[in-house]
This record gives structure tokens, sequence and C-alpha cells, in this order.
């Protein structure tokens, strides 16, 4: 007893490679276009920013000093972290900032923002400062560690 099988006229058509090509030789020009707006949209931001310029100083926390800003000769054999943390800390102060200010010869407003670290476990402490007038980047990196 045979009994009947149920076929489907309807059945999906199969594509292969070439038909994919086919389409994509059709549409090439959405392949084109896509990054290409991408590229003049992302050149075109780019050049609209504002560059900034980072100077980066480094200086000798100098042991048993009362200050960075005026290291003195002998003293303590070492500084603890706290210490060396804290003069890290006031160097973003407003005073410093003021006497940096000075020595620039600008308004205490104008003096770019100071970022120091401590580099490693030593007593080496980098300034960082960004701008974006690459002279005053310099002179502040310079002037906030004289």
């Amino acid at each position: 007893m045979n009994v009947p099988t149920a076929s489907s006229s309807h059945e999906a058509p199969t594509r292969g490679l070439a038909d994919y090509l086919a389409a994509i030789r059709r549409r090439w020009y959405f392949l084109v276009i896509g990054p290409v707006v991408a590229l003049l949209v992302a050149v075109g931001i780019t050049q609209l920013q504002t560059p900034v310029y980072v100077a980066r100083a480094e200086m000798l926390a100098r042991p048993g000093a009362g200050s960075l800003f005026s290291p003195s000769e002998g003293g303590a054999s070492g500084q603890s972290a706290q210490e060396l943390a804290t003069q890290l800390q006031l160097m973003r102060s407003a005073p410093v900032r003021a006497q940096v200010a000075e020595r620039l010869g600008i308004p205490p407003g104008q003096v770019p923002p100071v970022s120091p670290s401590q580099i490693g476990q030593t007593l080496v402490v980098a300034v960082r400062v960004e701008s974006s007038d690459p002279e005053l980047a310099a002179a502040a990196a310079n002037a906030y560690v004289e």
C-alpha cells in the first residue's frame, strides 16, 4: 500500500554565490557611499576640534623639604607617601596656581590645569599641563616645577 506524500509546489529558491555577487554588482554604490560618508563626517568633526597640546616636566621632591616649591638641602632621610601625596594635592591649589600665574604674567584664571603624579615609588614628580596654546602649556609646566 502506497501512501501519498505531500509535496509543496512553492519551495523557496536556493540562492548561490553567483546570485549574491550579482546583487552586490547591482548595488555597489551603497557599499562605496556608506564608508565615504562616514570618512567625510569623521574628517569634518576632527577639523572642528580645538587642538590640545600637552607639556610635561619632572622634578625631584627633596627629602625632608617643607614644600616641593621651596626645597631645602638636608633634612630627614626620606619622605613619607602621605607627605608626597599632600604636596601633589597642594600643586592643584589656588595659591600655587596664583604663584604660577604671577611667574607667567597672566591672570590666575588663564593658567591651565595641572595634573601632578608620582612616578612609580620614587620621589620624582611628573607635572602634566594641557592647553590649546603649546607655548603656554610648556611655560606653565616649567613654572609649576620651578
